[in-house]
């Protein structure tokens, strides 16, 4: 998922968290990661674009914990 987000030019992703696994890889990809977001995607949006997540700078959860 990472490369796709890569190769399709992203700068950056919104989540509600990221794993480590995810976290390295977006990392070496020169992707930030935004988490905190919550609701819709056009909530996410806004809230991106309103300043009101977090930039990650790790991952804020353990690896499976989605699962």
């Amino acid at each position: 998922a990472a490369k796709m987000v890569h190769d399709r030019g992203a700068g950056a992703v919104v989540t509600g968290n990221v794993g480590p696994n995810a976290s390295t890889t977006l990392e070496a990809l020169k992707i930030r990661v935004y988490v905190g977001a919550s609701g819709t995607v056009k909530q996410a949006v806004e809230d991106f674009k309103a300043g009101r997540l977090k930039e990650a700078k790790g991952p804020t959860t353990d690896s499976h914990s989605g699962m």
